[in-house]
């Protein structure tokens, strides 16, 4: 499906709204030229790229969905959650490509916005990439939930914001495993950042080619498991020529809680 310089009205009062892209089988959306999406409920609000379904087992789910040439998504929620998820289960891959000056802003009054990128078995891939590209959010950002396996990529200028609300963006939760790419002059905004932030999960974000991320308040490195954090070139690929900058109030390598039932110390990492 495309839509190029259109609008789709997803409006619900009483009820939930939800988009769905490869709910139950493959599916491709693509939103272009100015297009404007809402997705808008009293209640609950959201988009689903791959997964979220009724079949059992969801292997057959896989979503596409791309964003381009200045165009706008809302997803509002009322007294229920908003929500934004890319590969939310299965065992394929589902992407989200954010480009062209296009911006996707998550929100709710009364309940909680967040955004889930790889989650229960499945991997989810999202990229925002130039200059104006943006994704916002309020409450919660995961890459890598719950056995699935998600890659965020912020290039070429693009942002992501997670700070109104409580902001905690989390690159490996619950047995996930999440890897965060801030690149080429880019930005990663959140409240608190937990890399590795449960038992069994791998989080790794890389900070290089000028880019920042910013951390209102705490950085957790290995909070209850492993995770990475490189700022600057990788070692060894030459002359520091592009670096990367990270900004907090405080940073923890190796969280208190840092063995797990086994008594197997849980590792923290940071270089650059």
């Amino acid at each position: 499906m495309t839509v190029n310089n259109g609008t789709i009205d997803v409006d619900s009062v009483g009820g939930n709204s939800l988009l769905s892209v490869g709910r139950d089988g493959t599916g491709t959306l693509n939103i272009s030229n100015g297009s404007t999406i809402n997705i808008d409920s009293t209640a609950e609000a959201g988009i689903q790229v791959g997964g979220g379904g009724t079949t059992s087992p969801q292997t057959a789910t896989q979503g596409t969905m791309t964003v381009s040439g200045n165009s706008q998504i809302a997803i509002t929620g009322g007294a229920g959650n908003a929500f934004l998820n890319v590969g939310r289960a299965g065992s394929n891959t589902s992407t989200l490509d954010v480009t062209g000056g296009s911006d996707i802003v998550i929100s709710s009054s009364s309940g909680s916005s967040g955004v889930t990128i790889g989650r229960s078995g499945a991997t989810g891939i999202a990229t925002v990439d130039g200059a104006g590209s943006t994704i916002t959010v309020g409450d919660g950002l995961n890459v890598g939930r719950g056995t699935g396996n998600g890659t965020l990529n912020i290039d070429n200028g693009g942002s992501v914001t997670n700070t109104a609300g409580s902001g905690l963006t989390r690159v490996g939760r619950s047995g996930g495993t999440g890897v965060v790419n801030v690149r080429t002059g880019s930005t990663l905004s959140a409240t608190d950042l937990r890399l590795g932030s449960d038992s069994g999960s791998q989080g790794t974000v890389n900070v290089n080619g000028g880019s920042t991320v910013n951390v209102d308040q705490k950085i957790q490195v290995g909070r209850e498991s492993t995770g990475t954090l490189n700022v600057g070139d990788d070692p060894g690929t030459g002359p520091v020529e592009t670096s990367g900058t990270v900004n907090g109030k405080s940073l923890v390598v190796g969280h208190r809680h840092d063995r797990d039932r086994d008594g197997q110390r849980q590792r923290g990492h940071r270089s650059g």
